[in-house]
């Protein structure tokens, strides 16, 4: 497989519940590890206003074979990539077996 496509990082975080010490719960994003990847739009939505651009809303990933990412689940784990939130869709390691995994994932609202 050749490493030269693999050029952006893409972060993976996992959610976990934090108890405070009277008993009260909230949801932090905790990061699981970091990996290599390419990654290619599947829709594109155009945003009017000042400036017009193309927004990446659903995208496709691609990265290197690896046992731990096809364990993630798509409720508790969301990708870091540019700057931007990604929740998972799909994974999929058996189109080309063991050699890559390809991650479908959609833009999450940033609501700051």
């Amino acid at each position: 497989m050749k490493i030269a496509p693999l050029r952006e990082r893409l972060s993976f975080q996992i959610r976990q519940i934090v108890q405070d010490e009277i008993g009260n719960e909230t949801s932090t994003w905790i990061p699981l590890f970091d990996r290599w990847c390419s990654c290619r739009p599947l829709t594109l939505t155009e945003r009017d206003g000042s400036v017009t651009k193309l927004e990446q809303e659903k995208v496709q990933f691609t990265l290197r074979y690896e046992k731990a990412i096809l364990g993630l689940h798509s409720l508790t784990t969301h990708i870091q990539f540019r700057g931007q939130t990604y929740g998972i869709e799909s994974i999929d390691g058996d189109t080309v077996q063991r050699q890559l995994i390809y991650i479908v994932a959609i833009k999450e609202e940033n609501y700051d």
